[in-house]
């Protein structure tokens, strides 16, 4: 069942990048095109509009079915952790209907028509802008904190309040996490890009092939990045998960090794297009690699976060462990929690002795 989840999750991860981050390149070709007054690069851009409005609906497809393995495999934490949050989770449905919203308005408006009016273009980029945004603002830290909450065995009734939520959108583990999210959409939809201009012929009748080397460009300047991230990813995670997966669990080491490798070859493609090879047909090796990475990558967190993670149908710790354990794991979210808490007990202590 690790594996039909780490193939569900690769599935889901490579869609929500395209949806993320595509309307942001969308804008980047539209400004490309009109500085350069080239045609073939809006339609690119339009078709990637397109590719980034399927995968966005698609996702939820994808949600639907990472949801329904959880649910064979009889692991109820996800479920126990959303409880904590409902408000979150209705409001990230709004969200996700927003994103839907404009972005399909966008594309569209860009398939129909180009305005030529600076007020209605920055309108209609806008309109990109906001989709991608509020995709990349709310949905790498909520499923990073939905995660956090399945490592702490607690009631569904201790609730965790706007103020503690947003803190811990502030903790290291969040903030790794939603960088290293972020550079991966980007190296997914400049792929995307790659892939688009090799299929659109410009006003020569020949692909594209300044836009494919820019497309390489940006790919390769976001894996580069994402090796810092990944040490800074790597540096902030528990104890258990980082044993896992430097040696302490042979699969799962195995798959990061192979992960590692695969980059290094994805490293070396995009180069080769970045400096203006673009001859060779690599297009398709360079999607197949990425596609291995994040299948590797998706096996890997998914062996290291089972790893030592309590099971489902764990007693729960009582009230004093509990709070050592918050005040472990999330120092940001429960200290004012922690302090209003001794406050109502000084009050109460001096209630009873007045009262005796």
């Amino acid at each position: 069942m690790e594996a039909l989840l780490a193939v569900a999750l690769t599935c889901h991860l490579l869609l929500i990048n395209l949806a993320m981050t595509g309307p942001l390149c969308c804008v980047w070709l539209d400004v490309r095109a009109r500085r350069q007054a080239d045609v073939s690069i809006q339609i690119v851009g339009v078709r990637l509009a397109q590719w980034a409005f399927a995968a966005l609906i698609l996702v939820l497809v994808s949600g639907g079915l990472l949801v329904c393995v959880l649910w064979l495999m009889g692991d109820q934490r996800l479920f126990l952790a959303a409880r904590r949050i409902p408000g979150r989770i209705s409001n990230g449905a709004w969200e996700v209907l927003f994103s839907v919203v404009c972005l399909g308005f966008y594309t569209w408006w860009a398939a129909r028509h180009r305005p030529e009016r600076r007020l209605l273009c920055w309108l209609q980029r806008l309109l990109a802008i906001l989709a991608a945004t509020n995709l990349m603002y709310h949905f790498p830290p909520l499923f990073t904190i939905l995660w956090q909450l399945q490592r702490e065995p607690l009631p569904a009734t201790d609730l965790l309040d706007g103020a503690a939520f947003r803190a811990m959108m502030l903790t290291a583990e969040v903030l790794a996490f939603t960088f290293h999210y972020w550079l991966a959409s980007l190296a997914t939809s400049a792929m995307a890009v790659l892939l688009l201009a090799e299929r659109t012929t410009d006003e020569y009748g020949t692909f594209h092939e300044s836009l494919m080397i820019a497309g390489g460009r940006v790919a390769l300047a976001a894996s580069l990045l994402q090796i810092p991230t990944g040490v800074w990813l790597l540096s902030v995670l528990p104890s258990t998960q980082q044993t896992a997966l430097l040696g302490n669990d042979l699969m799962a080491t195995l798959l990061l090794v192979a992960a590692l490798i695969a980059t290094w070859f994805l490293l070396q493609q995009l180069a080769a297009v970045a400096w203006g090879d673009t001859q060779d047909g690599g297009t398709w090796r360079t999607m197949a690699l990425l596609c291995c990475i994040v299948l590797l990558m998706s096996g890997t967190l998914v062996r290291s976060r089972r790893i030592g993670q309590p099971s489902s149908g764990q007693k729960l710790e009582s009230t004093s462990q509990k709070h050592v354990r918050d005040n472990h794991y999330f120092p940001l979210a429960t200290r004012a929690e922690s302090r209003s808490i001794s406050r109502r007990r000084s009050i109460g202590a001096s209630s009873r002795d007045i009262c005796g």
